[in-house]
């Protein structure tokens, strides 16, 4: 809901603004990858039979996890799937996976990793037939495409960018990761991860290093 929100004042910025409507700031961070809110029946229906081509228990909970998780709405055409809200799923007893988020104290993860990973898994190995915009970039990128490489409805370019490398970073999330997981216990494990700084900056994760690598040179 919030990634739409922001698109949704992209364009109005878009459509109102006499200056600059977009602007554009990278550093090492790719951003938060979030699960789409709306996506078509012919996407969800294609994910769907390219996961039941897997025989694992962990894509066939992802399955579950996803059906249960996204609706279809047959009262539009054509038909769409809409993810349910946090609050309305996590008051539902029955679904296993009713919290969206990892629970970093008991280790569980949240709905959004377990359908993460199979989906991320079934469009890598999909040859294109899943479609990587909708599942795979992070909000961030999603801006960048409408407000800038992918500009619709006879919008006009302007945009300021600004790409910038933060010297050391890498080996500051390094430091920051040693150090909680040498923690002399639970309380002063969640006392450093509150005081978390450069992990708040950097991308940990290889492939958000390459999408965000590839997303950089897209915008030069």
């Amino acid at each position: 809901m919030t990634a739409d929100i922001c698109l949704g004042e992209l364009e109005r910025c878009m459509r109102k603004s006499v200056a600059a409507s977009f602007v554009f700031l990278s550093s090492q961070r790719y951003g938060w990858r979030a699960l789409p809110r709306v996506v078509s029946h012919v996407e969800m229906e294609a994910l769907l039979k390219k996961i039941d081509s897997y025989q694992g228990e962990e894509e066939k909970e992802a399955k579950t996890t996803i059906q249960q998780w996204y609706v279809k709405n047959e009262n539009v055409i054509p038909p769409i799937y809409i993810l349910q809200s946090i609050p309305q799923m996590e008051i539902k007893t029955n679904v296993k996976y009713n919290k969206f988020w990892d629970d970093s104290r008991s280790g569980k993860p949240g709905a959004q990793s377990v359908m993460q990973k199979t989906i991320w898994k079934a469009v890598r190995e999909s040859g294109g037939e899943l479609s990587s915009d909708t599942w795979m970039i992070s909000v961030t990128e999603r801006e960048v495409l409408k407000g800038l490489l992918k500009l619709e409805g006879g919008f006009k370019l302007s945009c300021l960018c600004m790409m910038r490398t933060l010297v050391g970073l890498e080996e500051a999330v390094e430091n920051e990761d040693r150090e909680i997981a040498e923690a002399k216990d639970e309380e002063d494990r969640n006392r450093l991860y509150s005081k978390q700084l450069a992990r708040v900056y950097g991308t940990p994760l290889e492939e958000d290093q390459k999408l965000l690598t590839e997303l950089r040179e897209r915008v030069k």
